[in-house]
């Protein structure tokens, strides 16, 4: 039975409306929830492995590319997750619905900024292809991942100067 969510991306993907970023040179593409490393521990996307941004977030998103690039050419983007269609939407909340993880989720009868493809989830790659570490990895939903709680986890030693300059980095050429 072919997989709904991995139709509604095939089916994005040919639409004017969206930008597929694969031919960035300088972004990886691993989309998580295509696989089973991810807080769902499903492949909800099946195996579908291109990043789908509407086309104003993907203009945006590739302006960042190209920051990136010339303000740190050894360093490459990795995106963990982008346009989420509302069939993943639903899938997600038919896993999480009723568990401490519903919090995270977007109720699909309300919408997230992913079903419509404004939003992505990114990490940085050295030149070796290595993840930059940040101190906390992709899907990490406690509070050493909350930005506003950076000074203080840093003062506790729970993050490190360089953890704290590599998230600086990815924020200082997305925004």
């Amino acid at each position: 039975m072919p997989n709904p969510v991995r139709q509604a991306l095939e089916n994005a993907a040919k639409h004017p409306d969206y930008d597929d970023l694969s031919d960035l040179t300088n972004v990886k593409v691993d989309l998580r929830y295509g696989t089973e490393n991810n807080l769902l521990k499903r492949d909800v996307y099946g195996g579908y492995d291109r990043a789908l941004l509407h086309a104003r977030a993907g203009s945006m998103f590739r302006r960042a590319a190209a920051l990136l690039s010339e303000g740190y050419p050894r360093l490459s983007f990795i995106v963990f997750d982008a346009l989420r269609p509302q069939a993943a939407q639903e899938a997600f909340w038919a896993l999480v619905s009723g568990t401490p993880s519903q919090a995270y989720f977007a109720d699909p009868k309300k919408g997230s900024i992913h079903s419509y493809g404004f939003a992505i989830d990114v990490g940085l790659l050295d030149e070796n292809g290595n993840e930059l570490d940040m101190g906390t990895g992709f899907d990490d939903l406690s509070p050493l991942a909350e930005p506003r709680r950076e000074a203080e986890f840093l003062l506790n030693a729970e993050l490190s100067l360089t953890q704290v300059a590599n998230r600086k980095i990815l924020r200082a050429v997305m925004e």
